[in-house]
């Protein structure tokens, strides 16, 4: 019954946080290949089509969106490439330097490659930098509105300590999709409810702005990668949807990342149980209807899939 509720409902998914990396092409420095020997390769679109069909889900995945992983627009000239042969891939989320003066011309640029239609929001690396990163930069202002002029949502992805600032950004830009990666990384791993209940009222002032946005993924990465369960999940998955709403919450996988704790089944069977007591609207928001709005998709795969199994 994976995927239908009592009454037979099916929902196809869109997968919002996809990774792809050729290592030759674009370096993965951030991969430690001690801690992290289960990602220490290369992995393809193909990897990702062999991993959903282990997991029994393949036919509900009917789009993906590709995510950047390093500073370089390299990278997100590679994921436009890659997206442009596929018909899964349905948006890329790369990155380019929003201080840069001349970003609207490099994203130009970007969108006149091939596949290059398919760049749909940007991603900066803000967990990786001091304090509040690009969220506090003395040109934020600009980096925001070259987001807004281009039409294109912000990856963030953060610190649970960032997410306060995040949220006082997200307020200051109402034109601006400000999409939040990971629910901004709850400290799982430290199973302390005093710094969880604090990373809950910093995401209900984030959610609070009408423009944002939430990925139910990279949980387990959060949490201890060999113990965790479902029921470890069950707080920050009921608080972010009590806060943003089904509408405004999205599923991801973070493929390849989840390898480090589990695989594509597991987390997929998670956020179902955790989950599975909303109506079915909700369910299609959060499995397909939420990515569509977020990213301006153009496909009518959610409309589909709110019909009855087989169909």
């Amino acid at each position: 019954m994976t995927g239908q509720n009592q009454r037979g409902f099916r929902v196809y998914i869109i997968d919002t946080h996809v990774h792809v990396w050729a290592r030759a092409e674009v370096p993965q420095p951030w991969i430690d290949p001690d801690t992290m020997a289960a990602i220490d390769r290369d992995f393809s679109p193909t990897n990702y089509t062999e991993a959903l069909e282990e997991s029994g889900h393949a036919e509900r995945v009917r789009g993906t969106v590709l995510v950047q992983t390093v500073h370089s627009t390299e990278e997100t000239e590679y994921l436009l490439s890659v997206a442009a042969g596929s018909t899964r891939i349905r948006g890329v989320v790369g990155w380019v330097d929003l201080l840069d003066p001349e970003v609207d011309a490099e994203v130009a640029r970007l969108r006149a490659l091939a596949g290059g239609s398919k760049l749909v929001g940007i991603r900066h690396q803000i967990q990786e930098e001091e304090g509040d990163g690009l969220l506090a930069h003395p040109r934020a202002d600009q980096a925001f509105d070259a987001l807004e002029s281009a039409g294109l949502a912000f990856d963030l992805v953060i610190r649970a300590d960032q997410i306060e600032a995040a949220a006082r950004v997200a307020a200051a830009h109402p034109r601006v999709t400000f999409v939040l990666d990971h629910l901004g990384k709850p400290p799982l791993a430290t199973k302390n409810q005093l710094l969880l209940d604090e990373w809950a009222g910093n995401l209900r002032r984030f959610a609070s702005s009408p423009n944002t946005f939430a990925k139910l993924s990279g949980l387990s990465v959060e949490a201890n990668w060999s113990t965790w369960e479902a029921v470890d999940m069950a707080f920050p998955v009921a608080t972010a949807v009590d806060s943003f709403g089904a509408e405004h919450l999205m599923f991801g996988s973070d493929w390849p990342v989840l390898r480090l704790a589990g695989d594509f089944r597991r987390w997929l069977a998670t956020v179902e149980a955790l989950t599975g007591h909303l109506v079915e609207n909700q369910r299609n928001d959060i499995w397909c209807g939420s990515a569509q709005r977020a990213y301006q998709l153009d496909m009518t795969d959610c409309e589909e899939g709110q019909g009855h199994a087989g169909v």
